[in-house]
């Protein structure tokens, strides 16, 4: 994650994967906090300023929190939600002990393959 940025209302023309606290209420048994986490690309992020989209963005509050990821996203997802592996590395230094006991099983979940 290169950024995190609020803002009221999402762009539609880029698509949006859920990530963050939203992403981990769908994996885990955490429950998420009102604002939903969205991430998108860098390229993204940068297209939608320069188009002046996110006309509402700040570092403080909004009814989303905007996750700007160095790569896309969607590449790894399947659905509507990032990958369980993007997700754990998204988060993993978070200072929440229910969030690190239940990172550890999201990521005891994930199947490895040997290549």
């Amino acid at each position: 994650v290169r950024l995190k940025v609020f803002v009221n209302q999402l762009p539609s023309p880029i698509p949006n994967l859920y990530a963050g606290e939203t992403a981990m209420e769908h994996y885990t048994h955490l429950s998420a906090g009102k604002i939903k986490t969205v991430a998108i690309s860098k390229e993204n992020y940068v297209m939608l300023k320069k188009k002046k989209l996110l006309k509402d963005a700040n570092p403080y509050e909004g009814n989303y929190l905007l996750e700007v990821w160095n790569y896309h996203p969607e590449l790894l997802s399947k659905g509507k939600y990032v990958d369980e592996l993007s997700l754990y590395l998204s988060i993993k230094n978070s200072n929440d002990e229910r969030t690190q006991i239940e990172l550890e099983h999201l990521v005891n979940k994930i199947q490895w393959t040997a290549a």
